[in-house]
Protein backbone atom coordinates (compact mmCIF):
# COMPACT_ATOMS: atom_id res chain seq x y z
CA UNK A 1 0.00 0.00 0.00
CA UNK A 2 1.58 3.62 -0.90
CA UNK A 3 0.16 7.03 0.45
CA UNK A 4 -0.36 9.99 -1.44
CA UNK A 5 3.64 10.89 -1.29
CA UNK A 6 4.69 7.25 -2.98
CA UNK A 7 5.75 6.41 0.75
CA UNK A 8 4.68 2.66 1.61
CA UNK A 9 2.38 2.42 4.51
CA UNK A 10 1.96 -1.44 4.67
CA UNK A 11 1.70 -4.66 2.69
CA UNK A 12 1.48 -8.34 2.72
CA UNK A 13 3.85 -10.49 2.48
CA UNK A 14 4.82 -14.06 1.85
CA UNK A 15 8.00 -15.98 3.13
CA UNK A 16 9.40 -18.03 0.19
CA UNK A 17 12.61 -18.54 3.32
CA UNK A 18 12.62 -21.99 4.91
CA UNK A 19 10.26 -20.20 7.39
CA UNK A 20 7.86 -19.93 4.86
CA UNK A 21 6.08 -17.08 7.07
CA UNK A 22 3.11 -14.67 6.18
CA UNK A 23 3.02 -10.77 7.15
CA UNK A 24 0.33 -8.02 7.37
CA UNK A 25 2.29 -4.63 8.19
CA UNK A 26 0.91 -1.54 8.55
CA UNK A 27 3.53 1.79 8.26
CA UNK A 28 4.12 5.30 9.56
CA UNK A 29 5.45 7.44 7.35
CA UNK A 30 9.29 6.09 7.00
CA UNK A 31 8.45 2.96 9.51
CA UNK A 32 6.92 0.09 10.37
CA UNK A 33 4.39 0.44 13.56
CA UNK A 34 2.35 -2.82 12.82
CA UNK A 35 3.16 -6.50 12.04
CA UNK A 36 0.99 -9.48 12.58
CA UNK A 37 2.98 -12.64 11.57
CA UNK A 38 1.76 -16.45 11.05
CA UNK A 39 4.35 -19.28 10.76
CA UNK A 40 3.13 -22.51 8.67
CA UNK A 41 2.70 -24.31 11.48
CA UNK A 42 0.32 -22.08 13.05
CA UNK A 43 2.66 -20.19 16.28
CA UNK A 44 1.25 -16.12 15.80
CA UNK A 45 2.80 -12.98 16.71
CA UNK A 46 0.67 -9.63 16.55
CA UNK A 47 3.27 -6.63 17.69
CA UNK A 48 2.56 -2.69 17.60
CA UNK A 49 4.74 -0.05 18.38
CA UNK A 50 6.15 3.07 18.76
CA UNK A 51 10.12 2.76 18.07
CA UNK A 52 10.39 5.64 20.95
CA UNK A 53 7.86 5.42 23.48
CA UNK A 54 7.24 1.42 23.63
CA UNK A 55 5.30 -2.04 22.26
CA UNK A 56 3.13 -4.66 22.92
CA UNK A 57 3.83 -8.08 21.66
CA UNK A 58 1.32 -10.64 21.81
CA UNK A 59 1.42 -13.84 20.31
CA UNK A 60 1.47 -17.80 20.81
CA UNK A 61 3.82 -21.23 19.74
CA UNK A 62 5.08 -24.02 20.70
CA UNK A 63 5.58 -22.57 23.78
CA UNK A 64 2.02 -21.52 24.63
CA UNK A 65 0.51 -18.31 24.67
CA UNK A 66 2.36 -14.52 25.93
CA UNK A 67 1.81 -11.31 26.00
CA UNK A 68 5.15 -8.78 26.23
CA UNK A 69 4.49 -4.79 27.09
CA UNK A 70 7.93 -2.36 26.69
CA UNK A 71 7.92 1.36 27.79
CA UNK A 72 10.77 2.36 25.61
CA UNK A 73 13.43 -0.09 26.20
CA UNK A 74 12.29 -1.62 29.33
CA UNK A 75 10.25 -4.78 29.54
CA UNK A 76 7.13 -3.31 31.62
CA UNK A 77 4.74 -6.23 31.82
CA UNK A 78 5.58 -10.05 30.90
CA UNK A 79 3.28 -13.10 30.93
CA UNK A 80 3.83 -15.67 31.47
CA UNK A 81 6.88 -14.14 33.74
CA UNK A 82 9.91 -14.74 31.57
CA UNK A 83 8.86 -15.90 28.15
CA UNK A 84 11.41 -16.59 25.57
CA UNK A 85 9.83 -14.04 23.69
CA UNK A 86 10.55 -10.96 26.50
CA UNK A 87 14.38 -10.81 26.38
CA UNK A 88 14.01 -9.22 22.80
CA UNK A 89 13.11 -5.45 22.28
CA UNK A 90 12.03 -6.98 18.32
CA UNK A 91 10.73 -10.46 18.71
CA UNK A 92 9.91 -12.91 16.23
CA UNK A 93 9.19 -16.31 16.38
CA UNK A 94 12.45 -17.24 13.80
Amino acid sequence: MIDATGTERGGYVTSDGENGNALLTLDAQGKQTVLLLAEPQGSTLFRIWDRQNGSIVLGSGGTGPFLNIRKGDTLFFSAPNGNIQSSSSKPLFR
